[in-house]
């Protein structure tokens, strides 16, 4: 492992690291509350005469 003295690098993996942090937090929420999720659901139908049917039989 190469050891960093440079203080502008250790300035610049401090700022990618904490952009990688709100990145991932980011991430976490969105999919928390579903956002960006592309993904269609199907959904099913029944009308109130198929209903009257079932519940008559």
């Amino acid at each position: 492992m190469k050891t960093v003295t440079d203080v502008n690098t250790v300035n610049q993996l401090l700022t990618y690291s904490k952009q990688a942090e709100a990145g991932i937090h980011q991430k976490a929420i969105q999919m928390l509350l579903g956002v960006g999720n592309n993904k269609k659901q199907d959904s099913l139908s029944i009308s109130d005469a198929a209903r009257a049917f079932q519940s008559n039989q």
